[in-house]
C-alpha cells in the first residue's frame, strides 16, 4: 500500500479516538498506520504483507505494553469502584459466613456476595462491615 495511505488511515484512526475518550484503543492502532507510512515513504517497508504485519505488531505490541499506563495517567489513577461509598457501610449476613469462606450479604437492600476477611464466623442476621469492593463482590469482615 502507498505510505499517504497509511498516513491517512493514521490520521482517521487518530480522529476517531477523540470521539471515544479514555478508551487509548484507537489511538495506537492510528500511531502504529503513522509509524507504517513513516518506514514505508522511507523504502524501510516495501511489501505489502511486511506493512500489515509491522502494523499489527506494533499496533497490538503497544496497546498491551502502554495502554493501561497511559489511561492510568491521562484519567488519573484507577477507575472507581466504590460506587456510592459502599466501602465502609454496614451489610447484614444473609447467610452464615466462615472465616475466608463466601456467601450472601445485603446492603441498602440489595444481595451481594461476598467473602468473610475476619477470622471469626458471621452468623446469618449479624452485621459486618464493608472493607473492600472488587466488582460486584464485597470483602466483609465481623462489626
Amino acid at each position: 500500500m502507498a505510505w499517504w495511505i497509511w498516513c491517512v488511515l493514521g490520521l482517521i484512526l487518530l480522529a476517531g479516538e477523540m470521539f471515544t475518550p479514555g478508551s487509548f484503543i484507537l489511538f495506537f492502532f492510528g500511531l502504529a498506520a503513522i509509524l507504517v507510512s513513516l518506514f514505508s515513504s522511507l523504502s524501510l517497508l516495501s511489501a505489502q504483507s511486511t506493512q500489515w504485519l509491522f502494523f499489527s505488531i506494533f499496533s497490538i505490541g503497544s496497546l498491551v505494553i502502554f495502554r493501561e499506563r497511559l489511561r492510568k495517567g491521562m484519567l488519573g489513577g484507577d477507575p472507581k469502584t466504590d460506587v456510592d461509598g459502599i466501602v465502609g457501610g454496614i451489610a447484614t449476613a444473609a447467610e452464615d459466613l466462615s472465616p475466608g469462606g463466601s456467601g450472601q450479604v445485603e446492603h441498602r437492600g440489595t444481595s451481594w456476595g461476598a467473602v468473610n476477611s475476619s477470622h471469626e464466623t458471621i452468623l446469618k442476621g449479624q452485621e459486618c462491615r464493608i472493607v473492600q469492593m472488587n466488582g460486584l463482590k464485597l470483602t466483609v469482615r465481623k462489626v
